[in-house]
């Protein structure tokens, strides 16, 4: 499948007028989200939700949340400049990500990650502390975040999936 140029895409942050009963991402977990508790998790203040557009459509989307992870002492000795032995490091958290099942595989999941690195290292970064973006990713997913440069966390173990992270330092040095 072709790809969706990314200038076609809209990100815009989540409000009550936006009608998302038609998303499917083939994750009952991930489409109850979006529809029944987003909303509520921003008013509380839990998560953030970025809704993607494509022509007016709702295609996909991303929460973001605060997050902290621990890191095993190998893990630290391989962190670039500087060498801080703190117990936890701050981090921002893809709390959730669903691409519309009609738009799998065109750019759609990329975007999203790439959009809230972007906002995380443009906007959080600037006003407060954070290293990492982490996800804690399904089975499904953990390669296509191996892809954009995602590495495990080895001081958390899960049940299913994967925690992951990446390290944001040299992406704001990018930017």
């Amino acid at each position: 499948m072709d790809k969706i140029p990314t200038d076609e895409l809209d990100l815009v942050k989540l409000s009550s007028g936006f009608d998302l009963s038609a998303f499917d991402c083939n994750d009952s977990d991930l489409n109850s989200f979006l529809k029944e508790d987003a909303l509520t998790y921003q008013t509380s203040s839990l998560a953030v939700t970025y809704l993607c557009l494509y022509k007016n459509q709702v295609i996909g989307y991303f929460s973001l949340s605060s997050d902290a992870i621990r890191l095993e002492l190998e893990e630290k000795d391989n962190l670039a400049e500087p060498k801080q032995r703190l117990g936890e490091y701050p981090a921002v958290k893809i709390a959730r990500l669903g691409v519309n099942k009609s738009f799998v595989n065109q750019g759609v999941g990329t975007f999203l990650v790439k959009a809230a690195m972007g906002k995380i290292a443009g906007v959080i970064v600037k006003e407060i502390g954070c290293r990492f973006v982490t996800v804690d990713a399904y089975e499904q997913a953990i390669e296509f975040y191996k892809k954009l440069g995602f590495v495990q966390n080895l001081a958390k173990k899960r049940k299913s999936g994967l925690s992951m992270r990446f390290d944001l330092i040299d992406y704001i040095k990018l930017g």
